[in-house]
């Protein structure tokens, strides 16, 4: 498959905000994901650098206006590496 690797996302953990008990549910979605690596520099989050975890991050926490949402990745790429899910 040469420079491309795939890549499946676990999409982390958000309280169920209907409950009425106080008790906070977690779901787990699983995602498989598909990208151009060019612009990007690898997967896991770092300090000054657009990752695809913390574009993805940033996006469900703005999407569900959750900032608990967490997004743990089962593999990894390097940076300009693509992913074909």
């Amino acid at each position: 498959m040469g420079n491309h690797t795939p890549l499946s996302g676990n999409l982390g953990v958000y309280p169920h905000k209907g409950r009425r008990d106080g008790i906070t549910l977690q779901r787990n979605i699983l995602l498989t994901l598909e990208f151009d690596g060019s612009d990007f520099a690898g997967w896991q989050i770092q300090p000054e650098q657009r990752t695809v975890q913390g574009e993805l991050l940033s996006t469900l926490q703005r999407m569900f206006k959750d900032p608990t949402i967490k997004v743990t990745g089962s593999g990894r790429t390097d940076s300009g590496v693509h992913a074909l899910g």
